[in-house]
């Protein structure tokens, strides 16, 4: 089956005087044109190739490569208009991408880029585009995880960075903090998943992290200092800011960097500067990590079964307890033996002898006061 707005492997089934004949194998086929062929192709031979609609509407299969293919972002200038829609440069020769005027946030402008998503049309079955990305573009299915490379393309600027669309499928954003490269809108790179937040917020960043962030800022410094006659113009001493602007980089990791340089002998302390003697291959380089001393783990204590224990002596018969004796008796019965003292005679005084004069002056007043 053949599918507009994609690349498929064909085979070529006849030549003719308007160009090859490329089959799917079902039946279906489609024409190459003479500008497209060459005279090394020949009958069977299998060849590679975009197939799109014409102006006619009829399929037609190119060896052109678009900026971009049905389910992929791409930043394109409109090349013309009429009162149906847009016409964007697709990087085919014979063919423009149409954007009709549903499909634009705001009229197109001649002459202007705009981010725009291409999908087939389920009516005409012809490839557009549109402008409106979130109808296609969202995080409800993440399709990333941390410490991934993936592609992304510069969206929009928004407050604190750039908001970005993430392998054709996810949005994601660039922080300013993190930026030590101008990025503008339309810009295609690679970069690297910083983490998947629990708001389905997906954090990219520009550079690799860790030690292969190291490999890849020693061979900018290697390209830099060529730039200069080996020398690399930029030091120790050197200001943040300065290291950012020509080496793209932090002064920290830029540390590190001319630390791997040294490491390995490709770098050479001169009256000028620091002088580069070798090249860096990344692809080269291998990632050894220290292997920490095997531990033995304690040896495992045999298992000894335990003698047998002897079995309880029978369960003697209880001796009959002596009869209680003089303290353990009850204190009923002692209390015959124990002379209680006699009571103390309860007083006959009256209250004013009992409490003496004291009482008797302050009866007296009250009587008087009386």
């Amino acid at each position: 089956m053949l599918y507009t707005g994609l690349y498929q492997t064909l085979t070529v089934a006849r030549i003719s005087e308007h160009g090859l004949y490329l089959t799917d194998g079902e039946g279906a086929e489609v024409l190459l044109p003479n500008r497209y062929v060459s005279l090394e192709d020949k009958e069977g031979d299998q060849i590679e190739v975009f197939v799109y609609h014409d102006s006619s509407n009829r399929l037609i299969a190119t060896r052109e490569r678009p900026a971009a293919t049905i389910g992929e972002v791409a930043y394109l200038e409109v090349v013309d208009k009429n009162v149906h829609g847009a016409f964007m440069n697709w990087g085919i020769t014979a063919k423009d991408l149409f954007v009709p005027n549903r499909e634009q946030n705001f009229p197109m402008e001649i002459g202007r880029r705009y981010v725009v998503y291409l999908y087939r049309d389920t009516v005409t079955d012809r490839v557009v585009a549109t402008a409106r990305l979130a109808k296609h573009i969202g995080n409800s299915e993440i399709v990333v995880r941390d410490k991934e490379e993936v592609e992304i393309v510069v969206a929009q600027r928004i407050e604190r960075g750039f908001r970005v669309v993430v392998n054709n499928k996810n949005w994601g954003v660039v922080y300013d903090n993190q930026l030590y490269e101008p990025l503008h809108v339309g810009d295609r790179r690679r970069g690297y998943v910083s983490q998947v937040t629990d708001e389905r917020r997906i954090d990219i960043m520009l550079r690799q992290q860790g030690y292969d962030e190291v490999i890849s800022s020693a061979v900018r410094l290697v390209e830099l200092a060529k730039q200069n006659n080996n020398i690399l113009p930029l030091s120790d001493s050197s200001s943040p800011e300065e290291i950012k602007e020509q080496a793209h980089m932090s002064k920290k990791v830029f540390k590190k960097a001319v630390g791997y340089l040294m490491r390995h002998g490709l770098t050479n302390q001169t009256e000028s500067g620091l002088e580069i003697t070798g090249e860096v291959d990344p692809q080269e380089v291998k990632t050894v990590m220290p292997v920490a001393p095997k531990q033995h783990p304690a040896p495992i204590k045999k298992f000894e079964p335990r003698e047998p224990r002897e079995p309880k002596a029978e369960n003697k018969p209880r001796t009959p307890k002596p009869e209680r004796t003089e303290k353990s008796q009850p204190k009923a019965e002692r209390s015959e033996r124990v002379q209680r003292k006699p009571d103390a005679p309860i007083s006959q005084k009256t209250r004013t002898e009992r409490e003496g004069k004291h009482h008797a002056y302050t009866k007296f007043l009250r009587t008087k006061s009386n």
